[in-house]
């Protein structure tokens, strides 16, 4: 009888050690604990992803092609859980933590997303990546005009030679957010080049690990 009590005793405590080790492995790859990635700490989505993260935040150094965009400009502040979540003297680099960057192109995303493909989005939410287009709003290398990411409720749907990447966002769509802002019609052909985002809200950047 008490043989057989132990034995029941040790079951429990083996099971209640199983199901305590499935959960912490299952926390290793959630949002809590995938910190890495974003400047502020914490991911908005591609949440158990290692290579690929979305970081909401502001910034107001202009352009995600300029030379100016492509360092940290304030010790990687920005972020909306960051110490400087206004973004000031910020560039959209300083959203991403160390060890990663604005992701650049269609292909690197791809390479980097393990599913290939853009994160689930709701609301208003734009993921700025450094990839722009031609003006025929065709995905190419070196382009100034437009903006391409994922995304959702902002902007329109990207052309096919941007896949996997769904979002392009015009002056004008930008005119029309609360966060985002890439010039008027001056710049019709040159939003990359002078994008800034005033708030933290709608989104900010896919970062892309180095």
């Amino acid at each position: 009888m008490l043989r057989s009590a132990l034995a029941l005793t040790y079951a429990v405590v083996a099971i209640g050690c199983s199901d305590k080790f499935s959960a912490s492995e299952g926390a290793a790859g959630t949002g809590t604990t995938m910190t890495g990635g974003c400047a502020d700490g914490t991911r908005e989505a591609y949440a158990s992803e290692e290579r690929i993260a979305a970081c909401a935040g502001a910034f107001d150094v202009p352009g995600v092609v300029t030379a100016a965009s492509q360092s940290p400009a304030c010790a990687r502040g920005a972020g909306n859980d960051g110490s400087n979540a206004a973004g000031t003297g910020c560039s959209v680099a300083d959203l991403c933590g160390a060890g990663f960057h604005v992701c650049r192109d269609v292909a690197e995303v791809q390479s980097a997303a393990s599913t290939g493909a853009c994160p689930p989005a709701s609301g208003t939410t734009f993921w700025l990546t450094r990839q722009a287009t031609d003006d025929s709003g065709q995905c190419v290398a070196g382009g100034a005009n437009n903006l391409v990411g994922c995304g959702a409720g902002l902007g329109v749907a990207a052309q096919a030679s941007c896949a996997p990447l769904d979002t392009e966002v015009r002056y004008t769509h930008c005119q029309a957010s609360s966060a985002w802002e890439c010039g008027g019609s001056a710049d019709a052909n040159s939003e990359a080049s002078v994008v800034t985002k005033v708030r933290s809200t709608e989104g900010g950047a896919l970062c892309c690990k180095d």
